[in-house]
C-alpha cells in the first residue's frame, strides 16, 4: 500500500484514522459535523498536537482535498479516497506503535503495568485516584506528591502520563476511568511478566542470602562450643 498523504500522527491523519476505523455510520450515509469530530477525537485520547480549535479548517482542508464530502453547511461525509488515505494512516500508526517499548521501572511502563494486572480480569475502568495510589505505591519516589513523595500519591502525576501515551494504548471510557487498548495490553502483559520475574529472583536471592546467613551463624556456633570445650579441657 502506498504511504499515506498525511503524516499519520499529524491531525489530518489523525482525523481519517480515527473516522475510518470508528462506527461504520461514518462510512454509510451518515454525516458528521465538527463537534462530532472533536468528541472522537476527545474520546480516543489521541495526541493531536495542533489542538482540537482547528478542527473546522482541517475539515475544509479535507473537503478540498477530495478526503471528504460536504453535505451540507456544517456536516461532512468520508469519500472512497478519505477511507482509502484514513487506512493508510492507520497501517502507518500501528507500525510506528509496534516499535514502542515503555521500559520496566519508568513511569508510564509502571503505568501500564498497574491498569493491566488490576483490570484484565474484571475488564473494569480504573479511577484515576486508584491508579495513581497503586502506581505510588510501587514506585512512590516518582508517584509521590512533590516534597512529600514517601507520604501521599500525586493525582497529578498521573494525569500527564495518561495524557502523553499514543493512540491505542490507553482509553478514557469515563471521566477519570481508564482502561488499556490493545497496544497497552500487549505492553502491559510483558510489564508483568517482567515484573513477577524480578520478584522470583529476589525471593531466591533473599532465601539464599538468608540460608547463607544461617550457615554462618551456625558455623561461629559450633567455633564457639569447640573453643568452649577446649578451655574446659
Amino acid at each position: 500500500m502506498n504511504a499515506p498523504v498525511y503524516e499519520a500522527d499529524s491531525l489530518r491523519g489523525i482525523l481519517l484514522t480515527e473516522l475510518t476505523r470508528s462506527a461504520g455510520a461514518f462510512r454509510t450515509e451518515a454525516a458528521f459535523t465538527a463537534a462530532d469530530a472533536t468528541r472522537l477525537l476527545e474520546t480516543s485520547r489521541l495526541p493531536c498536537k495542533s489542538g482540537f480549535q482547528s478542527i473546522r479548517a482541517v475539515l475544509q482542508d479535507l473537503t478540498e482535498g477530495g478526503f471528504l464530502s460536504p453535505v451540507s453547511d456544517v456536516s461532512f461525509r468520508l469519500t472512497e479516497a478519505g477511507i482509502a488515505e484514513g487506512t493508510r494512516c492507520t497501517e502507518a500508526s500501528t507500525r510506528r506503535r509496534q516499535g514502542i517499548r515503555f521500559q520496566p521501572g519508568t513511569q508510564q511502563g509502571t503505568v501500564l503495568l498497574v491498569l493491566y494486572r488490576d483490570c484484565r480480569n474484571s475488564g473494569e475502568a480504573l479511577h484515576e485516584s486508584d491508579l495513581a495510589e497503586r502506581c505510588w505505591r510501587l514506585l512512590p519516589r516518582k508517584f509521590g506528591m512533590r516534597g512529600k513523595e514517601t507520604l501521599y500519591p500525586s493525582d497529578n502525576i498521573v494525569r500527564t502520563l495518561l495524557l502523553k501515551f499514543p493512540a491505542g494504548y490507553v482509553h478514557r471510557v469515563a471521566p477519570l476511568r481508564y482502561r488499556l487498548d490493545p497496544f497497552g495490553v500487549r505492553e502491559g502483559r510483558l510489564l508483568l511478566e517482567h515484573h513477577e520475574q524480578k520478584r522470583r529472583e529476589e525471593k531466591v536471592h533473599g532465601e539464599a542470602c538468608g540460608k547463607e546467613a544461617g550457615n554462618g551463624l551456625e558455623e561461629k556456633s559450633i567455633g564457639s562450643a569447640e573453643a568452649a570445650t577446649a578451655q574446659a579441657g
